[in-house]
């Protein structure tokens, strides 16, 4: 196998660290370790990129790692710190560039299309609109030339899904 590079983009909780108002040790620290963006990780192999999560920091994320290129995003589940950064996909695809498979169980599929119905919905002029086309991953599959298999997980009271991607594996 060729060169996989994983890069973690965030690693903070829904809130992202510092978290707004709070006064506890760790917020009110200057040690990089404390400044967090919330969870999203980057996967790099052949000359493509793969999204793991869009989150609500995604725009910072992506101009801090010099990130120019989306060739598929892969959802972990539908909570907002997850998914709110969506609308940056735009970024990648404005100049012409096909719509990006963006892929996750059933729930996360209609959970996205149902919540950004503004950008599944067929309509003309939708140049603001990111181009994005759904994929149901509940099966290994080869994306970018890498083997996915998507594991279900327990995430609090629902279900949230992890992926193995070649030799590594995001939980």
């Amino acid at each position: 196998m060729s060169r996989l590079e994983f890069l973690i983009l965030g690693s903070g909780t829904s809130t992202g660290v510092p978290a707004i108002g709070c006064s506890c040790t760790v917020c009110q620290s200057d040690a990089p370790r404390n400044k967090r963006t919330r969870c999203s990780a980057l996967i790099r192999y052949e000359g493509k990129t793969i999204l793991l999560d869009t989150s609500t920091d995604l725009r910072w994320q992506a101009l801090r790692e010099g990130i120019d290129q989306i060739d598929a995003v892969l959802y972990t589940h539908s909570h907002a710190d997850h998914v709110h950064g969506i609308d940056d996909l735009r970024s990648f695809n404005r100049r012409g560039e096909p719509a990006i498979p963006i892929y996750g169980d059933s729930r996360t599929i209609e959970g996205l299309t149902r919540t950004f119905r503004y950008i599944f919905q067929p309509r003309e002029n939708s140049s603001w609109t990111p181009r994005l086309l759904p994929r149901i991953l509940e099966a290994p599959e080869e994306i970018c030339g890498l083997p996915i298999l998507p594991i279900p997980l327990e995430h609090g009271s629902g279900r949230s899904q992890g992926y193995r991607v070649g030799p590594m594996a995001y939980l």
